[in-house]
């Protein structure tokens, strides 16, 4: 087996300072990449390097807020989606809705799987 060879100090010290990194583009930021590469006439690695420089610290910044503000928003819907049954079912037994019947005085109460109630049931919500 052979050993591998000992690296120049230079080398050493340059690859300290710049380290390597494995990516992955989908096909039309690879085809914008090697276009970029094309018109400067360097290599891939200059060509990443200039487009990352493009952006700017606010660029950065709003990415960051908007994809705060997406996540936020499918975390709240998921949410929602979740706990809905639950919070449904305690403000239904909390709050009832009823009605005086016309001849007795009584409470009725409006359940939303009776059909006779939808009339109310909107007038009520509207």
């Amino acid at each position: 087996m052979t050993s591998k060879p000992r690296l120049a100090q230079s080398r050493i010290r340059y690859a300290a300072a710049n380290p390597p990194c494995t990516m992955r583009f989908t096909p039309q930021a690879l085809q914008k990449i090697v276009t970029l590469r094309e018109r400067l006439g360097g290599s891939f690695n200059h060509a990443v390097n200039v487009a990352v420089d493009e952006f700017d610290d606010a660029a950065i910044a709003a990415i960051h807020v908007h994809s705060y503000d997406q996540g936020l928003r499918e975390g709240v819907k998921l949410a929602r989606a979740a706990a809905y049954p639950a919070d449904y079912a305690a403000a239904f037994n909390l709050f009832r809705v009823t009605v005086p019947c016309h001849s007795c005085g009584q409470a009725i109460e409006l359940r939303f799987d009776n059909s006779s109630a939808d009339f109310v049931r909107d007038v009520l919500i509207d």
